[in-house]
């Protein structure tokens, strides 16, 4: 109504559009780019001290996912005297053409989260168990629920900097399969598998993915409810000392017995087989160093073991038992005899690429996120009741294996 000149009202609209739009893609683009350049610091359970604070960022991406992920969260609780700080990020799949609200909670920053009834009810769901859980915990845990919505093209990047934002040291991700009536595993969403395969690439701590065959019910457990059988299976290499770290972390609850089982290659296979099987990443025989490299991880695999032993074993907290194997057919056997005596597996990734106990497993693998050892033991095949925790130290540099995703 001539109130404003033309060009004064031009002026102000792009003003707004400047600082309402223009200036927080600016910031986002250099935050991002300072992410990729600036050198991370070190997050691994096996190098912080138990009796500091813990903080995990587990992963929610439906709602059967709940009960696992809070049981295995209870399982971590480690000694009495340390603290646990856990984030339950709830991940919703965003399509492009989506509408999306704001919400927010109680002490939360603003999440945003798809406006659909079945997204809003789930997540309301996920929240109140969080907040139950919560409540009744009591001492030395504390949880806080999130949730972020993305499309499944760059919900990683959002996964990978809540974990760098909150200085989380262990991220737990659901296996995108789930258990079905009768057993076996479901297909799964290919989305989130893709989703966990970039996780793995880019995270800023360690990783732990969870296969999940019923732990803990399809309810809540309080601490004295809890009672596992646990295998911790090592193999050797960086994956398998931070699955070990995982491992001894569980062993901390009262709940919990931890057995560590050892494969070694068997006398009858080549010389050379045991110190190569303890490479993390074994390296061709034609690469300079591979040798001197392999050397310095079995003497790093030695004194984690030896570690383990004097703390845990040696206290009568945890037992430990060698198994000598020739091949992968023979380490898929022994596994199988063990399936029926433990409620939860856990393993690291790793690569034993040329691993005389893993040998032929890369052959019939279909989930190389798990990596060898994981894949068998995920398999639908493999076990109906024991739940799978597959390891991942936190990578500085970008591993062989994890490129191979």
């Amino acid at each position: 109504h001539g109130l404003l000149e033309p060009v004064l009202f031009t002026q102000i609209i792009l003003a707004i559009l400047g600082t309402d739009v223009l200036a927080p893609l600016l910031v986002m683009t250099i935050v991002r780019k300072a992410r990729r350049t600036s050198p991370l610091p070190r997050m691994a359970l096996q190098w912080m001290d138990s009796r500091l604070e813990l903080r995990v960022l587990a992963c929610i991406e439906d709602k059967r996912d709940v009960p696992s992920m809070v049981n295995l969260v209870e399982g971590l609780r480690g000694p009495t005297e340390s603290k646990l700080m856990v984030y339950a990020m709830h991940l919703v799949e965003l399509p492009d053409d989506s509408n999306t609200v704001l919400v927010y909670q109680e002490n939360q920053q603003h999440m945003e989260v798809v406006t659909s009834t079945e997204a809003l009810d789930q997540q309301n769901q996920i929240a109140a168990t969080f907040r139950s859980y919560d409540q009744q915990a009591g001492d030395g845990l504390v949880v806080r629920h999130m949730a972020t919505a993305s499309s499944f093209s760059t919900m990683h990047e959002d996964v990978c900097n809540a974990a760098e934002d909150m200085r989380a040291t262990l991220l737990v991700l659901p296996f995108h399969r789930h258990q079905r009536v009768d057993g076996r595993m479901d297909l799964g969403n290919l989305g989130f598998q893709s989703v966990h395969r970039k996780v793995l690439r880019h995270a800023p701590c360690s990783i732990a993915i969870l296969v999940d065959r019923g732990l803990g019910g399809t309810s809540l457990l309080s601490a004295t409810q809890v009672s596992h059988h646990v295998a911790a299976i090592f193999l050797g290499g960086p994956d398998d000392r931070e699955a070990m770290a995982f491992a001894a972390r569980l062993a901390e609850h009262r709940g919990i017995s931890l057995s560590i089982v050892r494969f070694l290659p068997d006398a009858r296979s080549e010389p050379s087989s045991r110190v190569s099987s303890l490479a993390p990443f074994n390296v061709g025989p034609d690469s300079a160093g591979s040798m001197a490299e392999a050397a310095k991880e079995a003497e790093a695999d030695e004194e984690c073991i030896a570690a383990f032993r004097e703390r845990y074993v040696a206290a009568g907290i945890a037992s430990y038992v060698e198994k000598y194997v020739s091949s992968g057919v023979e380490t898929v056997t022994r596994l199988g005899e063990l399936e029926s005596l433990y409620t939860l597996f856990v393993v690291g990734r790793g690569g034993h690429t040329s691993s005389v106990v893993t040998s032929g497993m890369r052959e019939w693998e279909e989930t190389p996120e798990l990596g060898p050892l994981g894949d068998v033991l995920a398999a639908s095949d493999f076990s109906v009741t024991a739940s799978v925790i597959v390891v991942q130290l936190h990578r500085t540099e970008t591993g062989t294996d994890v490129e191979l995703l």
